[in-house]
Order: structure tokens, then sequence, then C-alpha cells
């Protein structure tokens, strides 16, 4: 599986405390596969967002593409195989809490090109 070419890089900080962000260069067909490694923070269950947000080549939003995932307290991988759209030049992938009532702990996340098998 083969890593994509980031053209930069968010990680969490003070003005971006629960989110994960990566923008990247696609062609449009190629699949996108991203993973995350996430716990929810606690004894209750939460839910998790895979995100990526298309951008064509003049800079302009197409589409979101989203895949929600039902995170438990024990960290685990959650994965979704994206197609990128016709017009798209780039990706912006977001991983996060989907809701405000969720706390996630996340220990990775990779945008990476889907292998066959995915």
């Amino acid at each position: 599986v083969d890593e994509i070419e980031t053209t930069s890089a968010k990680i969490p900080g003070p003005d971006n405390s629960n989110i994960l962000s990566q923008r990247f260069l696609v062609k449009a067909g190629e699949k996108v596969k991203v993973q995350a490694v996430a716990a929810s923070n606690g004894k209750d269950p939460g839910k998790g967002r895979l995100q990526i947000n298309w951008i064509d080549q003049q800079g302009r939003f197409i589409s979101a593409s989203i895949s929600i995932f039902n995170s438990t307290v024990e960290p685990n991988k959650y994965s979704k195989v994206f197609v990128v759209p016709l017009s798209a030049v780039e990706g912006v992938v977001y991983v996060s809490p989907h809701d405000k009532g969720s706390v996630l702990k996340f220990k990775s996340m990779e945008a990476l090109r889907a292998s066959k098998d995915d």
C-alpha cells in the first residue's frame, strides 16, 4: 500500500484539539483508503467520522465523502475506501468525533492509495 504524497498536515493543538486533518493530491477515479486507530475516552462508546472533502483545480469544494463509525473504549482500527470524483485534484481528509457528545482518543490516522484487496 502506497502512502499518499501530502501537501500539508495538521495535528491536534490549542486551536484544533479534536480534529486530525491532512491535505493530499489525488487523481480522478483512484481509490483512497482512510484509516484511523481510535478509542472512546471514558466508559461510554462514541461516534467517529472519516471524511474527505474533494477540491477541484481552482481550489473550490466539490463534495464530501463521509463514513461514521462506532468507537469502543478499546482502541480499534476503522477504515473506509473512497473513490475520487472526476474533477478532484486534491482531497482534505478529516478524522474527528462525529458529534459533541463523543469524546475520542486517536492513536493514528492515514490516507493511503487503496490496494486491489480494499
